[in-house]
């Protein structure tokens, strides 16, 4: 059970006093009945709640698919003033201040969930948790066997840190072309380097292209314009 004032005011429909004052107009019905009191309590699955013949659902975690265009940070806010990835679904999803479920560079393109669970974006980047990501990566060569192998075996940096071993393209089904295929990495499989995202540390050693695993997502369109989202899906949970 929620208070009616918080149930509107979480879903977006005003501050408190805002909606303290639809309430006292009239505006706001509660099974059909007009609610009297800001502070009744609703059962958030189970009462229908309509303001001005709306209704309102209550969705307290929202996660919606993004293709991130090039130029946008993977981010919330950014004190420099840079585009993020939260700015581009302000508007109807203001008020759910969500946040990238991982990363990828200012520069890529590319699949993110953004999302206000807090425990979701840790079950996805949290290096306990073995989540893979999976990229699309374009050689400036045909693909050899020692290009997998060292992906497979893990990747030894210049100044000699040693990437762990990823999940490759070893299956022909995982190669697009002589020159293109896929790779599974984790978030102990690179690091950032000189602000360079994961994955970006192949780019000097193993070829010129690394981008997102957008391809394949069910329900979106690998031509997806840069920018797009939609909601992945809606759950319900109590803390």
């Amino acid at each position: 059970m929620i208070r009616l004032d918080r149930f509107l005011s979480n879903m977006g429909r005003g501050t408190r006093k805002e909606v303290k004052k639809m309430i006292s107009e009239g505006a706001v019905t509660v099974n059909g009945i007009p609610a009297a009191d800001c502070a009744m309590a609703v059962d958030e699955q189970n009462d229908q709640v309509f303001v001005r013949s709306e209704r309102v659902f209550y969705r307290p975690f929202v996660y919606l698919m993004m293709n991130k265009p090039s130029g946008v940070l993977s981010a919330s806010e950014d004190r420099g003033g840079a585009v993020t990835a939260a700015d581009l679904v302000a508007g109807e999803y203001a008020h759910y201040r969500v946040s990238p479920a991982g990363r990828l560079d200012k520069d890529s393109e590319g699949f993110l969930i953004l999302t206000n669970d807090g425990d979701y974006i840790h079950q996805v980047i949290s290096p306990a948790k073995h989540v893979s990501k999976r990229y699309f990566c374009s050689l400036e060569h045909e693909i050899s066997e020692a290009d997998i192998a060292a992906f497979e075996n893990g990747i030894l940096l210049a100044d000699g840190f040693l990437c762990r071993p990823a999940g490759t393209l070893r299956k022909r089904k995982r190669l697009f072309s002589r020159d293109t295929g896929r790779v599974f990495l984790g978030e102990q499989n690179v690091r950032a380097e000189s602000g360079s995202g994961r994955g970006r540390a192949f780019v000097p050693l193993y070829g010129k292209q690394l981008s997102d695993g957008f391809r394949g997502i069910p329900g979106v369109s690998k031509n997806a314009d840069p920018g797009i989202r939609r909601n992945a899906f809606y759950l319900y949970r109590t803390r």
